[in-house]
């Protein structure tokens, strides 16, 4: 009877600490790609807007975001306890708050890269004037890569608004920064196959990247219109993803890169199922 007890016991204690085991943290700095609307004046492109800080729970797919902002160090919880949305290439999650004071409306897509992540970020938010207050209204999307931490090293963070520190996070930030704070951008000649297009398609495609995250943007052929796309790499490979002026058409995939000539292979479907393969060609 004891021992059936114990091992009971034994099984339990196994069992929470798998539970335990499948909850993970990151330090997520996000900086802003594409600044669509902003009538305020609040953001600039380029700029880097702050850290999520993440406690994500694999095994009940819930997600908890609290942000850091740049400029005055102050928390905001974004999501709590927030189902997430398992895809091929990591997961989603988004946040939406309608009510008589405002509108905002966030998606996040984190792409899986070995134990982190990289993500893209898009938030609509408008809050209308009344009396006493301005209308604000702003659009935009942003990206970063996140950085694992421990659970203590997450709790420590989540305190830093209360105390003394603050300065000296910022140095730190700053410092860290300067240091990955790795810049590339350009025209590379490309060869683009598309299915359903029925000759290859080549040209340039322009490039913008920091830190191993970039945008790329290019023509269609036949006066189509223009695609603009977002990248993430990572060790020789990476992930990609795009949409076009034409029928809202839009494709993602993987892609190989040689680190020391810039060449890059990817290959991925759009939203209709159709293979697209692309080559980007050296430095």
């Amino acid at each position: 009877m004891k021992k059936n007890f114990f091992s009971q016991i034994l099984i339990f204690l196994t069992i929470t600490s798998n539970l335990f085991a499948q909850e993970y943290y990151f330090k997520c700095p996000e900086i802003i790609n594409n600044l669509i609307s902003d009538e305020n004046n609040l953001f600039s492109q380029g700029n880097k807007l702050g850290d999520n800080i993440i406690k994500l729970n694999k095994y009940n797919s819930k997600i908890d975001i609290h942000f850091i902002k740049f400029k005055n160090n102050k928390i905001d919880k974004i999501l709590k306890n927030k189902n997430i949305e398992v895809t091929t290439l990591g997961f989603d999650v988004e946040n939406k708050i309608n009510n008589d004071s405002m509108i905002k409306e966030s998606v996040y897509s984190f792409l899986e890269i070995g134990k982190d992540y990289a993500f893209t970020h898009k938030e609509f938010f408008w809050n209308p004037s009344d009396k006493s207050s301005v209308e604000i209204k702003y659009e935009y999307e942003s990206s970063g890569r996140c950085k694992s931490i421990n659970k203590i090293e997450y709790q420590k963070i989540l305190k830093i608004n209360d105390n003394k520190n603050i300065t000296a996070e910022k140095k730190t930030n700053n410092t860290i920064d300067t240091k990955i704070n790795n810049q590339l951008s350009g025209k590379r000649s490309f060869a683009l196959s598309w299915e359903g297009y029925d000759e290859l398609i080549l040209g340039s495609v322009i490039f913008s990247e920091e830190n191993l995250i970039g945008n790329i943007n290019f023509d269609l052929p036949k006066n189509d219109g223009s695609c603009l796309g977002t990248y993430v790499l990572s060790k020789g490979k990476g992930t990609w993803s795009l949409r076009c002026d034409k029928d809202d058409m839009n494709a993602s995939g993987l892609l190989d890169w040689d680190s020391n000539n810039g060449t890059v292979v990817g290959q991925g479907k759009d939203n209709k199922d159709r293979k697209v393969k692309f080559k980007v060609g050296s430095k």
